[in-house]
């Protein structure tokens, strides 16, 4: 997108992945999560967000495992 920086657009995935999360709908938490992670991997200075992303992932894989929701 011209004009919006990558990061803030990695960033609103990710908020956006939170909202999915809150009903339930993990599978698509985790796509947009992953999307963000894509971005993020392209973006110099990122490790901590990353590391968020990616601990993030786990909880969702591991709630979605816990309660047979197909993550």
């Amino acid at each position: 997108m011209i004009g919006i920086p990558v990061e803030e657009i990695a960033s609103g995935l990710s908020d956006i992945s939170t909202i999915y999360e809150s009903i339930d709908e993990l599978e698509q938490a985790l796509k947009l999560l992953e999307k963000a992670l894509k971005i993020y991997n392209d973006a110099p200075g990122q490790q901590s967000t990353i590391a968020g992303i990616e601990a993030q992932m786990g909880v969702l894989h591991y709630i979605g495992k816990l309660f047979g929701l197909g993550s």
